[in-house]
């Protein structure tokens, strides 16, 4: 969908998986197919089946979809940048392995960090000239940009889940050895220790690649904690027509202005 009478805006995203373009695997590791599936049609680091929220915003605008900042091979930041990545929080995090189900290094504060650098590297580029020249955005464009966040679930999530062990160890111990000995993966044989795609070791050994849900279009969660295309296209369309906001303003009316939305002074 594009919005209309807006002009395109650069756009700036902070955030976690819900909102990286691809920032956690261009520093760490890819992600395995069958992520991308849906619309890509090949893994790009988004965390989901398809396209994110961030990048209906970008289609809404006419714009490519956002380059993550720690991308360094093929990426354009002439319309925006993506500073976003996978497992990041508000707060510094407490245990920073990716690799290992800790959190990214990347959280808010270094990635407004990152911007702030972007700023005048971006400009020193353009005054050098070159073929890179053309690849960032203009001085101006960050007074007009639009700015988004989303990012804190982490935070959330990490709080919520050391309350949760702590009571229960204390009060049903018996109750959770229970549950965690028989329930295992519930009726989708579901394990947050086996991500789409990874291949796992079942008990007689046997070798097995971990698939996707099966229609993702009709589904709301694509691997245990992300969304799939079609939850994050309905989000958008929440968004960009203002029903879950208060007072509920359309983002063709929030973004439809001629004044900076955020001043370099400010920034």
């Amino acid at each position: 969908m594009i919005l209309s009478g807006m002009l395109p805006l650069p756009i700036f995203n902070f955030g976690d998986s819900n909102s990286d373009t691809g920032g956690k695997a261009a520093a760490f590791y890819p992600l395995n197919p069958p992520y991308g599936e849906t619309f890509f049609h090949r893994s790009t680091g988004r965390y989901s089946d398809g396209r994110l929220i961030i990048d209906f915003i970008a289609e809404s605008f006419n714009l490519p979809y956002l380059s993550p900042y720690l991308s360094s091979l093929g990426s354009n930041f002439k319309h925006g940048a993506d500073f976003a990545t996978a497992s990041s929080t508000i707060k510094l995090p407490t245990t920073i392995i990716p690799a290992h189900g800790g959190f990214s290094p990347f959280y808010l504060d270094v990635q407004y960090s990152q911007f702030r650098q972007f700023i005048p590297r971006s400009q020193f580029i353009r005054e050098t000239g070159g073929i890179f020249a053309e690849l960032v955005p203009e001085e101006y464009y960050f007074e007009k940009a639009l700015y988004t966040f989303d990012i804190g679930q982490n935070d959330l999530t990490e709080g919520f889940l050391n309350l949760t062990v702590e009571e229960v160890n204390a009060t049903v111990p018996d109750l959770v050895n229970s549950f965690s000995a028989n329930v295992k993966g519930g009726k989708y044989n579901f394990s947050v220790a086996a991500p789409c795609g990874d291949t796992v070791t079942a008990d007689d050994g046997t070798k097995i690649v971990v698939g996707s849900c099966a229609c993702p279009s009709v589904r709301v969660n694509w691997d245990g904690v992300h969304y799939t295309e079609a939850a994050n296209e309905y989000f958008f369309d929440q968004i960009s027509t203002g029903a879950i906001s208060d007072p509920p303003v359309p983002l063709n009316m929030a973004c439809h202005k001629t004044e900076s939305l955020r001043t370099l002074a400010s920034i």
